[in-house]
């Protein structure tokens, strides 16, 4: 009985600590994936206000 009750707390232990770790690596993602989005959006208006400065050239 008391191997049942050590093993369920360690059970337990783990799953807490499985979820705590998920839940840290989806939060990393999270922000590289914001940081990603922000070097992407600053890549499309470099480019974009490029594009508009060719545009006015030619025209």
């Amino acid at each position: 009985m008391i191997q049942k009750e050590t093993l369920i707390s360690a059970v337990s232990s783990t799953v807490s600590f499985l979820i705590m770790f998920i839940g840290a690596l989806t939060h990393t993602l999270y922000i590289v994936l914001v940081i990603c989005m922000f070097l992407n959006l600053q890549m499309a208006i470099k480019y974009f206000l490029k594009g508009i400065s060719i545009e006015k050239k030619a025209g």
